[in-house]
C-alpha cells in the first residue's frame, strides 16, 4: 500500500499539484524498479537513470534539459563539497526539502538514500518543475518510505536546486499473508 504520509511546502499551489500526483509518481517509480533492468541514459560521460514515464511527467527535449540542469546541479554542489573528487551520479542526491520540520530518526528519515535515485520533469499548474525521488536513507542504505521533493527548474549554472515541496510517501504491505508461531522450533519454516 502506498499513502502520502507527509507534506512540506514554500509555496501552496504546486504543492497542491504535486501531493495530487505524488502517490501515483511513487506506484510508478516502484514499479520502474520492479522491472530489474530499468532504462539509463548517458549525461556528460556518466548514466544516470532515464525516468520519464511517470503520470504528471513532461516530455521533450525542454523536459530532458531541466533533468540534465538537475544532475548537473548535483555534480556541482558534490565537486563545491568535495573538492579534488569527480562525482558520478551513482553517489549523488538532492537535499529533501522540509522547511525547518525535524524528523523523528534525523537524517535517516528525510534524507535521499543514493540508491535508486532520479530525477524526473514535472509539468503542474502549467509550468516545468524538476522532480526528485528514492527511498529514505543514509549513502548506500535505503529505508521502506519513498521520498519525492519538488524544486523550481534549475539554470544552467545554478549552484544547487530551489526547493517548491517535500512528500514523504509510505509504503507497506497492504495485508499480512500469514503468521506461524512454532514454541520451541525453528523461525525459519521448513521448505517441502
Amino acid at each position: 500500500m502506498i499513502k502520502l504520509a507527509q507534506q512540506f511546502y514554500s509555496v501552496a499551489a504546486p504543492c497542491r499539484a504535486a501531493g495530487s500526483i505524488a502517490p501515483d509518481i511513487a506506484r510508478e517509480y516502484v514499479a520502474y524498479y520492479a522491472a530489474g533492468q530499468w532504462p539509463m541514459r548517458s549525461i556528460d560521460e556518466d548514466m544516470v537513470p532515464d525516468f520519464i514515464a511517470a503520470a504528471g511527467n513532461a516530455g521533450g527535449p525542454q523536459a530532458q534539459a531541466v533533468v540534465n540542469a538537475g544532475w548537473q546541479v548535483l555534480k556541482r554542489r558534490q565537486q563545491a563539497e568535495y573538492p579534488g573528487i569527480s562525482p558520478s551520479y551513482g553517489t549523488m542526491a538532492s537535499v529533501f526539502p522540509t522547511f525547518g520540520h525535524e524528523a523523528p530518526n534525523g537524517v535517516w528519515d528525510y534524507g535521499f538514500s543514493y540508491v535508486k535515485f532520479v530525477l524526473v520533469p514535472l509539468m503542474l499548474d502549467g509550468r516545468l518543475y524538476l522532480g526528485a525521488l528514492g527511498h529514505n536513507g543514509v549513502g548506500w542504505r535505503e529505508g521502506s518510505n519513498i521520498l519525492f521533493a519538488v524544486y523550481l527548474s534549475p539554470g544552467a549554472e545554478q549552484d544547487d536546486l530551489v526547493p517548491v515541496a517535500g512528500f514523504v510517501i509510505e509504503r507497506k504491505p497492504s495485508v499480512l499473508k500469514g503468521i506461524v508461531v512454532a514454541e520451541g522450533g525453528s523461525a525459519v519454516p521448513e521448505r517441502p
